[in-house]
């Protein structure tokens, strides 16, 4: 009966571990095809956002993101879509993308944690099909401009 008990704990603990790890952005299956991002000649990994729902929840809630880890945000047609930081535990550059150019940059939004009420709206002065949201400070930290070429590879 003990290790019955004793499989059942660790059983338990595990399914805990692996959602912990999940819900914090961890991959567990082989990603066959990578989905990356380049400006200039800095490379990101990206998570992809090219639904309702995974750009309304975007990278909100995460305590951290990788170095060369970004959000890339798709959508159907060209427009001046507005972010706001909600519920958002880093800071973030905001990168508007018109096809494959950069179009107009938002840099070091600060984080907006648990702050509800009037928030801070980012909204572009050009339309953008796309938006790559890397960590604070990387757009000035790698001179990313207007006008810069930014290379999607790997999304359908």
């Amino acid at each position: 009966m003990k290790k019955i008990l004793l499989a059942y704990g660790a059983l338990v603990l595990i399914v805990i571990i692996l959602a912990v790890a999940k819900f914090n952005g961890f991959n567990f299956l082989p990603n066959f095809k990578k989905a990356t991002a380049q400006i200039n000649n800095q490379t990101y990994n990206l998570m992809i956002a090219s639904d309702d729902k995974s750009r309304q929840v975007g990278l909100s809630n995460r305590k951290s993101l990788g170095e060369k880890d970004a959000m890339l945000f798709i959508f159907e047609k060209k427009g001046k879509y507005s972010f706001w930081m909600k519920d958002t535990q880093i800071p973030l550059d905001i990168i508007y993308i018109n096809d494959t150019k950069i179009v107009h940059i938002v840099k070091n939004a600060p984080p907006q944690k648990g702050k509800s009420g009037q928030l801070p709206i980012y909204t572009p002065s050009t339309e953008a099909n796309y938006v790559l949201e890397i960590n604070g400070g990387q757009s000035d930290k790698y001179k990313f401009k207007n006008g810069d070429t930014v290379t999607v590879k790997g999304v359908n």
